[in-house]
């Protein structure tokens, strides 16, 4: 009997995974708002649809670069 298929799960967006919190870096200065910064990786995230964790990261990496951007 073939093995059944079963969709991709969603990952849960309310703690999307963060490498830099794996590593305990913070992208956020003095003078930003970690809720900000959430918010904009987790729109990011929903915006790209992404799913995966390659996905994710990627979207993530987009968000720090906008961030980044902003600052200048």
């Amino acid at each position: 009997m073939p093995a059944k298929k079963t969709a991709p799960s969603r990952p849960n967006l309310a703690h999307p995974p963060s490498i830099s919190a794996l590593l305990g870096a913070s992208p956020v200065l003095p003078g930003e708002t970690t809720e900000l910064y959430r918010r904009g990786v987790i729109a990011t995230v929903q915006e790209l649809g992404a799913q995966t964790p390659l996905q994710i990261y990627l979207a993530e990496k987009i968000f720090e670069c906008l961030w980044w951007m902003r600052r200048y």
